[in-house]
């Protein structure tokens, strides 16, 4: 696996799309108590349970329903498919990041950030899954998730690093969701070396294997056909 042009693609896709999520998650709170002034995102009458709806309550919750959304929606359109829309949608949501103020804004921005890095610990095991088989699944997918590991390291040195230089969030923001982008043309990418890969497998498969399946086809073909047996009255046989 680890020499096909495909996994690494998929490795490097990883990268660009973990790091920004981690890049942004490890800023949020400082960054929404910044456009918040350090008030409270909560209705004062929810006490305690008020944390489960500041922004970075609202995001965990929704990193966790990424995972079933994403999920769905890719097993209707192809992994690298879903990936695209996914990573367009993080990177504009970033992009927005620079003009929030409204609490609805705040609200939304935290859930769609959540759900697509969420979508992440999705779709990238299924592509794994579907590209490489599901036999060495544990082995295979540790591998690429080794990417995550990479972007554990970057995504937060990155953003204090910008945080340092400028002294504000934006820019930390906008170089994320620019990652979110180019995640997004590496996906295309993935999509384009796993249709030459499905092509490449089916021109490589055996004469005789294609064979055996067209003599399946014709044995149900004539078995459709075969007229039921009846008896001297016209009526089919009980079996």
């Amino acid at each position: 696996m680890l020499n096909t042009p495909l996994a690494c693609m998929l490795w490097v896709t990883f990268i660009f799309s973990a790091t920004s999520g981690l890049m942004a998650i490890g800023q949020w709170k400082p960054l929404m108590g910044n456009i918040l002034h350090g008030a409270s995102f909560a209705p004062a009458w929810m006490g305690a349970f008020g944390r489960f709806v500041e922004p970075i309550g609202i995001l965990a919750i929704f990193n966790a329903l990424g995972r079933i959304f994403w999920g769905k929606v890719s097993d209707y359109i192809d992994r690298p498919r879903a990936m695209m829309i996914m990573f367009l949608i993080q990177g504009m949501t970033f992009m927005m990041l620079v003009s929030v103020e409204s609490h609805f804004a705040i609200f939304l921005a935290s859930a769609l950030v959540g759900l697509n890095f969420g979508g992440n610990f999705a779709l990238f095991p299924a592509a794994t899954a579907d590209y490489f088989g599901t036999k060495n699944l544990g082995m295979n997918y540790g591998w690429i998730f080794t990417a995550y590991g990479v972007a554990g390291i970057m995504g937060p040195v990155v953003g204090g690093v910008l945080y340092d230089a400028t002294n504000a969030y934006v820019l930390a923001f906008v170089f994320a969701g620019m990652l979110c982008f180019v995640a997004a043309g590496t996906s295309v990418v993935v999509w384009s070396l796993a249709r030459s890969r499905e092509k490449q497998l089916l021109q490589a498969m055996p004469v005789a294997s294609l064979q055996s399946l067209t003599d399946i086809e014709r044995m149900y073909d004539v078995h459709d056909e075969l007229p039921v047996p009846e008896n001297g009255k016209g009526q089919p046989v009980a079996n």
